[in-house]
């Protein structure tokens, strides 16, 4: 599948109603993208997630909630074996509960085992099944702010690259989420990235220090968000400002060559590890709202 930057457009959105619930399925990325357009647009930042996520998962499920046949779109979600249950920003968690119990009516959906969004949507989605595992906040660019006199250069990662980012982004997995990466995942996850040119490298003396990546660009009629991550520095070479040096690289890059009027970045921290945050804060970036994942389990 080619990804590429997303365009909010009109086009005919074609969808299985579900009215007891007032739950449509859709089948297709660009309708539920088309049909959630004027929605994302209040709350570009926080939507921008599930955008990039239709983008890179045609095998997704893709559902749209109102409060009646006839009404507006309210609320959106996406199901994905890869990242779970999505919910957008604006569901409730009525709207949640009706959506959870409505998914397990049905047999054909990717199999999920986690449930993200904001902490009300994903409390009413969870039923009072499982645990929290991750407590993001979500960050947007303000003014950036680079660090001065910091030693180091960007660079477009390439194949040559490969072997060691993979070997890092397994590294960056576990530590952040816990878990083993399997290694081919790791390299088809890296393998995309550099055939995007998406990933980029912090080098400094001619050693690469550190890399960034950044997901397939979510494009309105006026605005292009960009969400950054992963962003890690090598070990050995942590406390010297140059994690810091490559957001902020990274950053102005993206908004140098925006194809539209304005851009917005963002990017996920998470909110247990304050040096990040802190990092983060410096160049500019300011805090939206909080994100969390629950790990679902069956009730006993």
């Amino acid at each position: 599948m080619s990804v590429g930057p997303l365009t909010c457009m009109h086009a005919s959105a074609h969808y299985q109603s579900v009215s007891a619930m007032h739950i449509q399925r859709l089948f297709s990325a660009s309708s539920f993208l088309d049909a959630t357009c004027p929605l994302r647009l209040t709350a570009l930042e926080a939507s921008n997630r599930i955008g990039c996520l239709s983008l890179l998962d045609p095998s997704a499920a893709w559902f749209v909630l109102s409060a009646s046949e006839t009404s507006p779109i309210a609320s959106y979600a996406i199901v994905s074996a890869s990242r779970g249950v999505r919910l957008s920003p604006h569901m409730d968690a009525s709207a949640a509960r009706d959506l959870a119990q409505h998914l397990l009516t049905l047999h054909d959906l990717p199999d999920f085992d986690s449930v993200s969004g904001t902490p009300e949507s994903v409390q009413g989605f969870a039923l009072g099944r499982g645990h929290c595992t991750q407590d993001d906040v979500l960050y947007r660019l303000g003014e950036l702010q680079p660090p001065m006199e910091t030693l180091g250069v960007l660079a477009l990662a390439t194949a040559e690259h490969t072997a060691l980012l993979t070997a890092w982004y397994v590294t960056f997995v576990r530590e952040c989420f816990g878990v083993d990466e399997p290694e081919d995942k790791a390299l088809a996850f890296i393998s995309r990235g550099i055939t995007r040119q998406a990933l980029y490298l912090w080098v400094v003396d001619g050693s690469v220090v550190g890399f960034g990546g950044v997901a397939p660009p979510v494009t309105t009629d006026e605005t292009t968000v960009y969400m950054l991550g992963p962003i890690f520095t090598a070990p050995k070479a942590r406390g010297t400002g140059f994690g810091k040096a490559l957001t902020a690289a990274m950053s102005a890059t993206l908004l140098e060559a925006r194809p539209t009027p304005h851009a917005i970045v963002t990017l996920y921290a998470d909110s247990k590890n304050p040096a990040s945050n802190a990092a983060y804060k410096a160049i500019g970036f300011v805090a939206i709202e909080r994100d969390v994942t629950y790990e679902l389990r069956d009730a006993p």
